[in-house]
């Protein structure tokens, strides 16, 4: 059970390499990758990519630092067929093969939504059943994830979406701000999840309200109950934050503090998972 944290805006601060080195120094043993590079920049072109994707392993090499799970390109919609002619669907199988470089287990990669608010279900089982081929070639699993106000918000979904899809290669990443901005606390929804599927985790706080990515224990969540429902599904994942708005908000100079405090953070949740 490992220490993990998202790598979004660390890597905008202080480059790929930098970032890695910089986790090293604050007790983060492990990284959740993301290959996007800003807010209003592109996606990196595959020269790019080779360049970041070559940065990171070297640098996870040099601190003894694992990715342990890595987040798909974002923008997926059931506009266009579910194949490499479909640019975000070929970028996606793309990064799985990138990410399998790193070492990573799992790639999460969001469910679509259906804007008439029609049942989703049938749509992603097409979505996720064309992905799995290729996440299988790569050596990957493909978590979905609860995404507020879209898709897959409650667990009876997430459960349907699975079963229908049956595939040990297909799990579940369980986000606690997705599920509390729709109004269900993360501990009723993990307890609602069938446990052999939540095998992923992006922890973090909020207002109850809007999607903050705060630092867990600094906004309206039950951390006990959490935890408590964790144990009792018998998550043996790893403790992976998911904080952006948190180290984006932060000035540089302060970021080794605030970043090793997260660290610390993530080392009592999982002391309290583990007794």
């Amino acid at each position: 059970m490992k220490l993990s944290i998202s790598c979004c805006r660390l890597d905008w601060l202080y480059g790929t390499k930098g970032a890695i080195d910089f986790l090293k120094t604050t007790g983060f043993e492990a990284v959740d990758f993301d290959l996007r590079r800003g807010k209003k920049a592109p996606y990196p072109t595959e020269e790019e990519i080779s360049v970041i994707i070559g940065d990171a392993c070297t640098a996870l090499k040099e601190n003894g630092i694992l990715c342990n799970q890595a987040h798909g390109p974002f923008g997926m919609k059931e506009t266009g067929a579910w194949d490499m002619t479909n640019a975000i669907f070929a970028r996606t199988v793309r990064s799985f093969f990138h990410y399998a470089r790193l070492g990573a287990k799992y790639v999460v990669v969001h469910p679509v939504g259906r804007p008439d608010g029609s049942d989703e279900i049938p749509v992603n089982v097409e979505m996720y059943k064309a992905l799995l081929p290729y996440a299988k070639q790569a050596g990957v699993k493909i978590a979905t994830e609860n995404v507020f106000h879209i898709t897959m918000q409650t667990p009876e979904k997430v459960n349907r979406l699975l079963d229908t899809v049956n595939d040990e290669d297909l799990v579940f990443c369980f986000d606690t701000g997705h599920s509390t901005v729709v109004g269900t606390a993360p501990e009723d929804f993990i307890a609602g999840v069938n446990p052999k599927y939540l095998q992923v985790l992006h922890l973090h706080d909020n207002d109850g309200v809007h999607d903050r990515h705060m630092l867990p224990y600094t906004g309206v969540m039950k951390w006990d109950k959490i935890i408590a429902a964790l144990k009792a599904a018998n998550y043996k994942g790893d403790v992976n934050l998911e904080i952006p708005l948190y180290i984006e908000g932060m000035f540089k100079e302060a970021m080794p503090r605030a970043i090793t405090l997260a660290a610390k953070v993530a080392e009592h949740i999982r002391e309290e998972l583990l007794k």
